[in-house]
């Protein structure tokens, strides 16, 4: 892993003498680049250093998403998330869950206008209790994105679609393997 992160940081410096040499071209390569260091400075437990990285990654694709909306408003939410996951991880739930939320309408919105592309990211989005969990119990938590999910694929409008829709996700949401609550059994 330390060879991996290695790796990552000289492509963030690479990235980032590109950037500053030619800035028209090479800042979403940079916030690329940025995500993945955070993400490999997490996975080697050091979630304080990643957040910093996060939070400019998402800095660079709000500008590039200001000016070209089309184009990058999915590298955007994908930052987003990042940065929802490692606010998460530094203690800072308070602040990961607006972030989170962001991300979430954004992926709600790429996938209307485009499902095949965004669904996908949508549900993945929603599918990670580390970020929204401030407080609620794994099993409410697992049902909570699971009802969004179903939301969000069409089976809310029929009672019986919904709840098998709701069954559905709660059994791919579930965290833990085999579930202890029993995630995909509804409670009262």
């Amino acid at each position: 892993m330390a060879d991996a992160l290695q790796v990552a940081e000289e492509a963030v410096a690479v990235r980032r003498e590109l950037a500053a040499a030619s800035p028209d071209s090479y800042p979403a390569g940079l916030a690329t680049s940025l995500s993945n260091l955070g993400i490999g400075l997490s996975e080697v437990g050091r979630p304080a250093d990643a957040l910093p990285v996060a939070e400019e990654a998402v800095a660079i694709r709000r500008e590039l998403a200001g000016a070209s909306p089309d184009h990058y408003r999915p590298g955007l939410a994908h930052s987003l998330t990042n940065l929802g996951i490692r606010l998460s991880e530094v203690g800072r739930p308070a602040d990961a869950l607006p972030v989170t939320e962001d991300a979430v309408a954004m992926y709600r919105e790429l996938a209307a206008a485009s499902p095949n592309l965004y669904r996908s990211d949508l549900a993945r989005s929603l599918a990670n209790p580390k970020l929204l969990g401030g407080g609620m119990s794994h099993k409410a938590l697992t049902w909570a994105f699971a009802s969004s999910a179903a939301k969000s694929s069409g089976y809310m409008a029929d009672q019986r679609k919904r709840d098998h829709g709701i069954w559905s996700w709660s059994r791919i949401f579930c965290t833990k393997k085999p579930c202890p609550d029993q995630c995909s059994r509804r409670s009262g």
